[in-house]
Formats: structure tokens, C-alpha cells, sequence
């Protein structure tokens, strides 16, 4: 699965390296996949790379109807059938969805704008009355697209293929297998390959997955009261929900931040909305900031590249999305900790070093399994399987290898490592 995966870069663009004696590089040695294709009578090139993935089944070629060419799609056959099934239930599931009944606080998913999967929203509901403390009327509510569906439904008791509840059928458990094993086998989205990105999972799933403006959403949500004098968490908790967002760019949003609320072009609901958000957060983040070495050194860290950077420098509307996201990665660690339960992270990445868990499980193979594990804990389990710790551990190992490998490349890029 490396060889492959580390074929699919060369595919797109990407540098073959070999085994590298500079200090600074990550760790690289691509002598595999150059074997590989020796093999396979192939060169060591994007087009040699593609046809081997072809010739492997990882890859599919597909004619076009306008002309002789074929067309080579990063995907297996297989991947794409059940990516065609999958558009399908997304669609009906999303119909039955929208007649829910119920009442949708505001919420807001902030990102740049050329974002086409949005998995992040942030918004309020109110505090039940005689559960207020202080004057903070409100609850935090940090959303997370739920990509249960794919990966944690194909797994629970009782789901037989097209086993039909509330009138729609659910996601076949072979095709929900199939694109979580595609999903594993990519590993994570990549953004910065020459000849443009390669996506977890086929784009029309990914699309399925994602929070819509406009749509009742699933997601998996951290709901958070916090003392506004102290900053403290007071009580949190994750469930499975269902919210409508509208989508804002991070210009929009800082738009409305900085408006005053007299200004007739600003609605007054979302400018105090988003308004009590940013306070919220800023006040969770200044206290953690100054309990939490680590918080401190993320944020001087952030705050020597916003100095250093000619092109681009944090917002508010940044600060609002990069600290709700932090907030539902400590609320969900804190909880599974006190559970005992093993979580999957990224080598290095862990709470002690400011990693964040399950926050981007569109781009992050190991996000929806970290999803998969709170649901099940967390969150009621919906029949979803409970991972155990070796499962864990061999998720993150893994991602761990394509994560170096990615890191590897971007530094051969970049001008570094005499030998790689």
C-alpha cells in the first residue's frame, strides 16, 4: 500500500526520490515504487506511474465518447460504481432529511472560496433557562460533517444489504466497505501535486458527505457552555444532530465582524450571532493560552508566521474557525479520556503536541475513523463498532507513513535534501 500510494504522487507530478542522508529531510525511499515499475517493463514517470495504477486495479482508464482518447481516472472501477450508488442514497437521503421537523439555531461554515467540501460549522443555541450561569445565555455548538455512513454503518449489527428504515434505504454495506477502503488506501486529500489534487474520496461523494447551505445537515456536534468571566468550560457534550448553515467566505465573515451593528446592510441576527461566537471563543482560547504551554506555543508560533508572511496573515474570521475547531478537538480528547477509550492520531500529533482529532474527516482518513470511534462512545454508538487499541494504532501508524511521505516530497520541492 506505501509503493502504491507513493506511485499515485509520481502519477500526479510528484518527484521520485530515493533513500535521502540529509538530516533535515523526512524520512524517503522511493527504490520501491522504481522497482516496481521496472517490473512491470514501465519508466520511473508520471506516465509510466499511471499506467502501472491502471494495470494494478487502483486506478481506472475510461474512454471518452468524443474521442479516441482514454481518459484515466484515479479511482478503481470498483470505487466508482459504488460512488454512483453512494450519489444516489445521498440525494434520497437528503430528500427525507429535509422534512424534518424542528427548530435550526444559526449556524455558519466559514472558509476561502474557492472551498468546494465544507465539513466545519460553528454556531449558537440557547441555554436552557434554569441551567444559565452568570450571563452567558448561550451554547457553543462546534459541527463536524457526519461521514458515519461510510465509515461506521457498513459495520453495525443488523444491517442487512438494502435494509430500509423510514422509508430510505441505507448505504449497501458492500459500497460503504468499498469507499472506506478506498479512503484508507488514499489516505488524505492532497492539495499541491502538479498536475492538481487527489481527493480522499471520489469528489461526488465527497460532495454527499459535506455541509450545504440550504440542506439539513448531519454532523457530529460539540455543544459547549462556557463561563464568560473565566473562560472555563462548565459543561460539554457530543451528540449526532442536524443543523442548516449558511456559507460564508472568510471575507464575508470578517465583513460582518467588523460592521457596526447600525449598518442596514448587516443583518442584525447574524452580525450579533457571529458576533457572540468570536467573544465566546476568544475568551475559551485566552484562558487555555494562558494555562497551557502548548496552546502558547501554538499560538507564538501562528503569530511568528502571520509576521513573516507577505501574502497572508490570521483574520478574525480565521481566529473564529481555527479556535472552534480547537474547542471541539479538546472537548472530544477530554471525553474519550475520561472513558478510557483509544483514540486514532497521527504520529506526533497528539493533544500534548496541539493536534486536533476528527476535524477534517473530508480530507483525513484517520479524522472519520476518530469520528467513528466518538460516535460509538460518544455519541449513543448507532450501531457502530467500538475500535479496539490495536485497531488504532495500526490507522495512525499507517497514516503516519503517507504523512512522511507527502512531507518528503514537499521538501524535495521546496529545494531541500541533496539526495532524495
Amino acid at each position: 500500500e506505501d509503493i502504491l500510494s507513493r506511485m499515485e504522487f509520481l502519477a500526479m507530478g510528484s518527484d521520485l526520490k530515493l533513500v535521502s542522508n540529509d538530516e533535515e529531510a523526512p524520512p524517503c525511499d522511493d527504490t520501491g515504487v522504481k522497482e516496481a515499475l521496472k517490473k512491470l517493463g514501465l519508466p520511473p514517470t508520471p506516465q509510466g506511474a499511471k499506467s502501472a495504477l491502471v494495470m494494478l486495479n487502483r486506478w481506472s482508464s475510461k474512454q471518452e465518447e468524443a474521442s479516441r482518447n482514454a481518459r484515466i481516472l484515479p479511482w478503481s472501477n470498483q470505487t466508482l460504481e459504488s460512488s454512483a450508488r453512494f450519489v444516489e442514497y445521498a440525494a434520497a437521503k437528503r430528500k427525507v432529511n429535509s422534512m424534518k421537523k424542528g427548530k435550526f439555531f444559526p449556524n455558519f461554515t466559514i472558509d476561502a472560496k474557492k472551498t468546494a467540501f465544507r465539513d466545519d460549522a460553528v454556531g449558537l443555541r440557547p441555554r436552557l433557562k434554569d441551567k444559565i450561569v452568570g450571563g452567558n445565555k448561550f451554547e457553543l455548538v462546534v459541527s463536524i460533517a457526519d461521514v458515519s455512513c461510510v465509515y461506521g454503518e457498513g459495520e453495525g449489527e443488523g444491517q442487512a444489504e438494502g435494509e430500509s428504515e423510514g422509508g430510505l434505504d441505507k448505504l449497501g454495506v458492500g459500497d460503504a466497505r468499498v469507499l472506506k477502503k478506498a479512503a484508507q488506501a488514499r489516505c488524505m486529500s492532497r492539495y499541491d501535486l502538479p498536475f492538481g489534487p487527489l481527493h480522499l474520496l471520489p469528489p461526488p461523494v465527497l460532495e454527499g458527505l459535506s455541509i450545504r447551505e440550504g440542506d439539513k445537515n448531519e454532523v457530529v456536534s460539540a455543544i459547549v457552555y462556557i463561563d464568560e468571566k473565566s473562560g472555563e468550560i462548565i459543561d460539554a457534550h457530543l451528540e449526532k444532530s442536524f443543523i442548516l448553515s449558511k456559507a460564508m467566505t472568510y471575507e464575508e465573515a470578517n465583513d460582518v465582524l467588523s460592521q457596526e451593528t447600525d449598518e442596514t446592510h448587516v443583518s442584525s441576527k447574524t452580525k450579533a450571532t457571529l458576533d457572540t461566537i468570536a467573544r465566546l471563543l476568544e475568551i475559551w482560547q485566552t484562558q487555555r493560552i494562558v494555562k497551557s504551554a502548548v496552546s502558547r506555543r501554538r499560538e507564538e508560533k501562528l503569530q511568528s508566521r502571520d509576521r513573516s508572511s507577505a501574502t497572508f496573515a490570521r483574520s478574525q474570521a480565521h481566529r473564529v474557525v481555527d479556535s472552534s475547531l480547537d474547542l471541539f478537538s479538546y472537548v472530544a480528547t477530554k471525553l474519550l479520556r475520561e472513558k478510557k477509550a483509544p483514540v486514532c492520531r497521527m504520529p506526533g500529533s497528539g493533544a500534548g503536541r496541539g493536534g486536533r482529532l476528527a476535524t477534517a474527516p473530508l480530507r483525513r482518513f484517520i479524522d472519520g475513523m476518530a469520528q467513528k470511534q466518538i460516535i460509538s462512545i460518544l455519541c449513543g454508538g448507532s450501531g457502530i463498532k467500538r475500535m479496539t487499541s490495536d485497531e488504532c494504532r495500526a490507522i495512525s501508524e499507517r497514516s503516519g507513513r503517507i504523512r512522511n511521505a507527502i512531507s518528503a516530497s514537499r521538501f524535495k520541492r521546496r529545494g531541500g535534501g541533496k539526495n532524495c
